[in-house]
């Protein structure tokens, strides 16, 4: 059984708070659906996720092109003069574009309304 991510773990990250004493990873503040006046923290890893929603073979290969992706949107979202990147790092080089790429393809699988037009 496997814990899959309809938003990928990698974009949560980005939103989450840093780790404070005793906690390794970083935490999201989330809401239930039932109950949006009660926001709590959480790990990453329980921010919209399903149990087999995708089935382990799929949830592998997302998780291989969303970890190949890491370094461009590093590269892209780590500048530190400002939020794209600048002239010595933009455009992108290929092996970034390329792992853009297959990124923004299986996000666009990952909706139910692209999932039926395929």
């Amino acid at each position: 059984m496997t814990n899959d991510h309809t938003v990928p773990q990698m974009y949560l990250r980005r939103f989450g708070r840093q780790p404070t004493s005793g906690r390794r990873k970083p935490t999201i503040l989330a809401r239930d659906v039932e109950r949006l006046d009660h926001p709590f923290p959480t790990s990453i890893r329980n921010v919209a996720a399903v149990t087999d929603f995708y089935g382990e073979r799929v949830e592998k290969l997302l998780c291989q092109i969303e970890g190949d992706a890491v370094p461009a949107f590093d590269a892209m979202l780590d500048d530190p003069d400002g939020a794209l990147p600048g002239p010595d790092r933009w455009p992108l080089g290929n092996v970034h574009r390329e792992a853009m790429a297959w990124w923004i393809a299986a996000q666009i699988v990952r909706t139910v309304r692209q999932r039926r037009r395929l």
